[in-house]
C-alpha cells in the first residue's frame, strides 16, 4: 500500500501551528523572567527605602551619609543667582562644584517616611517657572527639619543651598547619580 500524501496546504498549516506555539512560549518565558526581575529590583529599592541613611557614593570613596541635620548649619553670607545654563553644569558635575552656595528654586517630588524628615527629592531649576514640568532636574536635598518647615509634594520652593556632591540611590530603573544639596533656608512658594 502506497504511503498517504500531503497536500502542499497541510504543510503549511504544520508550519504555522508550530510558529505560534514557539511565539506563546516565547512570550510566556519573557513574561515570567519580566516578573522576576521586576521583584527582584522592587525589594532592592524596597531595602534602600527602608534603610535611606545608607546611600552608595557616586564616586570611588567609601559609602557615606549626608552629614547629620541635628543642628542648623550656619548660614553663608551669599549665595549665587545663577543661570539655567550654569545649573545645568553644576547639575551634570556637582562634585566639581562643590562649595558652592547658590539660589535655586523647584518642586517636590517626594517627601515621605522613605526620605525622612531631613531630606527629600525634588524637581530643581535655576529659575522659578509657572511651566508644567519646568524643573528637570532630579535633585536630593537635605537639611534641618526645622528649615524644611511644613512642606509636602507638590509644593513649589525657593531654596538657599550649598552643593555638596554627587549622590547615587537605587531606584526602579537602577542607580540614579543626582546633586545632592544641602538647605539653609527655604520658602514655600
Amino acid at each position: 500500500m502506497p504511503p498517504p500524501t500531503r497536500r502542499k496546504n497541510q504543510n503549511v498549516v504544520v508550519w504555522i501551528v508550530g510558529a505560534v506555539v514557539c511565539l506563546l512560549l516565547l512570550c510566556c518565558g519573557i513574561g515570567v523572567g519580566g516578573v522576576l526581575l521586576y521583584t527582584f529590583r522592587s525589594n532592592q529599592v524596597a531595602e534602600s527605602a527602608a534603610s535611606p541613611t545608607t546611600p552608595q557614593a557616586s564616586t570611588a570613596a567609601p559609602t557615606t551619609t549626608p552629614p547629620s541635620s541635628g543642628a542648623a548649619p550656619a548660614l553663608p553670607d551669599t549665595f549665587e543667582t545663577i543661570t539655567e545654563g550654569q545649573w545645568k553644569r553644576v547639575a551634570e558635575r556637582p562634585d566639581d562644584h562643590s562649595g558652592r552656595t547658590l539660589v535655586v528654586y523647584g518642586q517636590i517630588t517626594q517627601f515621605d517616611d522613605a526620605t525622612g524628615k531631613d531630606r527629600f527629592r525634588a524637581l530643581v531649576g535655576a529659575r522659578r517657572t509657572t511651566d508644567d514640568g519646568g524643573y528637570d532636574t532630579n535633585t536630593l536635598l537635605y537639611g534641618d527639619p526645622k528649615v524644611l518647615g511644613d512642606i509636602a509634594a507638590d509644593d513649589e520652593f525657593q531654596a538657599k543651598v550649598t552643593v555638596l556632591k554627587a549622590y547615587t540611590y537605587q531606584s526602579l530603573v537602577g542607580p540614579t547619580r543626582v546633586p545632592l544639596l544641602l538647605v539653609h533656608s527655604l520658602r514655600v512658594l
